[in-house]
């Protein structure tokens, strides 16, 4: 707040029409010349409009014609404004006011009464921009405060100017920052459940947590129940989590779907680590309790966190995931318990005449078919060391060789069983090994260039290749 005391400033500018008079030994009245406006300065408030009446003892003017009040970040605008300098309050006729934030006021008679709070009559209130905002609310009354709330009455919520939702009294934030507090209403009708309403409960557990809370309510006995919890602890660390359940009436118990993400960009030097996670109870009861497409179409849910370690060329993946596939009436589900995963990118020996490369993965697997092919937990070991060479004897011929040689180990063998033909392949105690040698020539060219100076558009060369 600026400090107490000041001068009262009022001015017009040069031309056919602009004129001050006084009428009291300290009152004046300014007209505007054709085109312009009066300015009137104090503190921080600034205003314009086309006729000004000013009384410099008490600091209290009235303004009329296309009047524009500026306080701080907040913008007033309307007919005609009668203000009290000092106490910063006032009434507005046929006004409209943009508040810090994005919200909007407007009214047929808007008073503002300290020096962030207003009142509206017969008014409306929006945080959409343009004459026509694509919902608001309606009032017969209320207060709003900045960084604070607007409290209020006879509430007619509108989308798109149709009404939709009435209450008789109103509690919204008109902060800034986030505030806690409940969230529009939704309401809508589903032929299995019948009539619904859905609740919603915003609250701000820190600078840097939040979660919403939301209650489902059906006419046909169902109830859900969910919450979602939202984090950024630090700049390169975020999690998004949400989980719901209901009631299932068929088979007489409680539901639950559960969906989210984890990502730390700053564990440490060279160090992230990712999670995200889907799952649920029955995914053919929430495909029919969901009305969200990705979820009904979904063929797998699948789970997995890993943490990555990046140390120059090389780098080394620990990670855990669970995936179920669904195939009708079945679903294969197949786990990583944890597995390694090692790399070394393609690294220069010799002088730049040959390259090193090598992946590796041990770790613990588990996958389960009920019942329909080779189930259970097992070992497996690869590694895949690889060398390649450029060989390159003319500048219009690319020759690339490379050799690698890969072995890979499981702790189970697959056998058949022979003992109920075709009969499922199953998973013995034995293990298997398994090794081989790849190699490889890749040949480019002969290849021929030539370079033509010439403009097209903001090009001014051309480059024909013929390979």
């Amino acid at each position: 707040m600026p400090e107490a005391g000041g001068v009262v400033r009022v001015s017009v500018p040069e031309g056919r029409g602009g004129r001050q008079v006084l009428v009291g030994e300290t009152i004046s009245e300014t007209y505007a010349p054709e085109g312009s406006f009066v300015t009137v300065e104090y503190q921080d408030i600034r205003l314009k409009a086309k006729m000004v009446r000013a009384d410099y003892a008490k600091k209290t003017i009235m303004a009329e014609g296309t009047v524009v009040l500026e306080q701080g970040l907040s913008r007033l605008t309307g007919d005609r404004v009668d203000l009290d300098l000092n106490e910063k309050i006032g009434v507005i006729t046929n006004g409209s006011v943009d508040l810090p934030g994005g919200l909007h006021l407007k009214g047929a008679l808007l008073s503002k009464v300290g020096p962030r709070t207003f009142n509206l009559t017969d008014g409306l209130l929006t945080a959409c921009e343009g004459e026509k905002p694509a919902w608001s609310f309606k009032v017969s009354s209320g207060r709003v405060t900045l960084e604070d709330y607007a409290r209020l009455k006879n509430v007619v919520f509108r989308f798109g100017g149709v009404p939709l939702l009435y209450t008789p009294y109103l509690l919204w934030p008109a902060k800034q920052d986030r505030a806690s507090g409940f969230l529009v209403p939704g309401v809508g009708y589903s032929r299995n459940r019948g009539a619904f309403l859905g609740l919603s409960y915003y609250a701000v557990l820190g600078r840097s947590w939040d979660a919403t809370l939301s209650a489902d309510l059906y006419s046909k006995q169902y109830l859900g129940l969910g919450l979602e919890l939202r984090a950024r602890p630090t700049e390169g660390t975020r999690l998004e989590g949400v989980g719901y359940t209901t009631y299932d009436r068929d088979l007489r118990t409680f539901e639950w779907q559960t969906r989210g993400s984890f990502l730390a960009d700053d564990l440490g030097p060279g160090l992230r680590g990712v999670a995200t996670w889907r799952a649920d109870s029955n995914h053919a009861f929430f495909q029919g309790y969901n009305r969200d497409f990705d979820y009904n179409s979904a063929r797998a849910l699948k789970s997995e966190a890993f943490v990555t370690k990046t140390l120059g060329a090389l780098s080394a993946n620990l990670r855990v995931s669970n995936e179920e596939a669904l195939y009708g009436e079945t679903t294969v589900t197949s786990q990583r318990l944890p597995e390694l995963d090692v790399r070394l990118r393609p690294t220069a020996v010799l002088g730049q005449r040959v390259f090193v490369e090598a992946e590796g993965r041990a770790g613990f697997l588990s996958i389960d078919k009920q019942g329909t092919g080779p189930e259970g937990k097992y070992a497996r070991f690869d590694l895949f060391p690889r060398v390649s060479a450029p060989l390159s004897p003319f500048p219009w011929l690319s020759l690339r060789a490379d050799a690698g040689y890969r072995i890979t180990g499981y702790g189970k063998s697959i056998v058949k069983d022979s003992f109920i033909p075709p009969g499922p392949d199953t998973l013995t105690g034995g293990s298997y090994m398994r090794s081989y040698f790849q190699g490889g020539l890749e040949l480019t060219g002969p290849s021929f260039a030539k370079l033509f100076d010439m403009k097209l558009g903001s090009y001014t060369k051309l480059k024909h290749v013929i390979e």
